[in-house]
Formats: C-alpha cells, sequence, structure tokens
C-alpha cells in the first residue's frame, strides 16, 4: 500500500520533525508522538512525500491510522488519504472501518466493509471483530443489514466468517439464525444447530428460541 499524492497543498518542512534521521527505523513512533493536530500530520504528509519515504508500506499505514483513529476530527483527512491510495489492502480498509466505528459512523463502516468485499480485498478476523462491532452498536449483527430486509448480506457476511476461520460465538449465532429463516437458508441452520450441540450452548435461552423459529416457521413467513 503506497499513497501518491497529497490531498492538500504541501507546506514547509515540519517544525514537529525534530530526529528525521530516526523517522526510517520507527516511523510509527515519531507520527504518532509527534502529530497533536491535523495541521501537524499535514505537515509530516507533505514532508514524506518530499522525501519518498511515504511510498514504504508500514509509513503509509501509520500516517493513515493517524488520521482516522488517533487524532480527533481528521476522518474526512482520512478519506483525502485513502482515496489516494493505489490499490488499498485490508490493512487500510481496517483502519477506514476501524476509525469510521471509533467515531460512531457504524452505518459508514458497514459500507466500507461492503467496499473492500467488492473490490475483491480478503476480510480477515481485525475486519469481522470490527464490523461485527459496528453491526451490535447498531442493534444487533441482523439489524444492521435489516434495515433495508438485507437478509442476505447477514448470510452472506456470516458466510464469509466461517470460510476465514473465525470463531462463533452466543451473539453471533442469536443474530445470524433469524436471517437464515428470512433467506430460508435451512442448511446452514442445520449446520448452526449441530455448531450448538458440539460446543454445549444448548442453555441458552435466546439462541434455542431462534433456531426453534428456524425450523417451524422456515422461511419467516
Amino acid at each position: 500500500m503506497a499513497l501518491t499524492t497529497h490531498p492538500f497543498s504541501p507546506s514547509k518542512t515540519p517544525t514537529v520533525i525534530t530526529t528525521i534521521s530516526e523517522f526510517p527505523h520507527n516511523p510509527k513512533t515519531l507520527i504518532l508522538q509527534q502529530c497533536k493536530s491535523i495541521r501537524d500530520l499535514n505537515q509530516v504528509h507533505a514532508h514524506l512525500i518530499k522525501t519518498r519515504l511515504l511510498h514504504r508500506p508500514a509509513v503509509a499505514e501509520n500516517v493513515l491510522e493517524s488520521a482516522a483513529i488517533l487524532l480527533p476530527g481528521a476522518m474526512d483527512y482520512a478519506f483525502s488519504i485513502f482515496r489516494r491510495i493505489d490499490r488499498p489492502d485490508s490493512t487500510a480498509y481496517n483502519v477506514m472501518i476501524r476509525g469510521l466505528i471509533y467515531k460512531k459512523s457504524n452505518p459508514e463502516a458497514i459500507l466500507m466493509f461492503k467496499k473492500m468485499c467488492e473490490n475483491s480485498v480478503q476480510p480477515d478476523e481485525f475486519t469481522f471483530t470490527s464490523v461485527l462491532k459496528a453491526c451490535s452498536r447498531l442493534g444487533t449483527l441482523h439489524e444492521g443489514y435489516a434495515k433495508n430486509e438485507r437478509w442476505d448480506g447477514v448470510v452472506k457476511l456470516f458466510r464469509k466468517m466461517l470460510e476465514s476461520g473465525f470463531e462463533c460465538d452466543e451473539v453471533t449465532m442469536i443474530s445470524v439464525l433469524p436471517a437464515c429463516g428470512k433467506v430460508g437458508d435451512l442448511e446452514l441452520g442445520e449446520w448452526i444447530s449441530e455448531y450448538i450441540e458440539a460446543n454445549g450452548l444448548k442453555g441458552n435461552l435466546t439462541l434455542i428460541t431462534s433456531l426453534v423459529d428456524i425450523i417451524f416457521l422456515g422461511t419467516g413467513d
């Protein structure tokens, strides 16, 4: 991942960089400790472009992280950086998703995840953890998609989680089961039933109620 251009006009040599010779060895420490405002980050960003250090993936990632997560009010700056990344990888998407969640923009975080999948960038366990957090803050996993009756999106997300080796917990199961009923995915419902049996989750009344709804209501109509 590398940034191609600077979103704003380059400034003069940044005053926040006091030990630039150490930057190549510890870029994260310098950016995170020295940048206290968007202006500081803008100066560092411009300097990194000038010195071509921004071509280093670790450096680019930390500039993005500083804007998306660490500096208050810098999300627009983060988007300016993100749009100029040539072929953003999972790390870049994860930073943006985390930043949006941190700023309590949970619907936008889910849309960023959707864009990630549309661009064929493979999600990882960090992605799913963040997306589940965004969905839970919207209510539950199924409500995160179901505001527009996107039950199929719930099932697709859950299948991606399984394919990536994500371990399911009771909260995830409770959220996914109603979606299985809505889309008529009884095969997945049966798999969840076996998972519940194998992992000793039968004591959860809410989980069992959701499972019964799947079995007896079929498509949920």
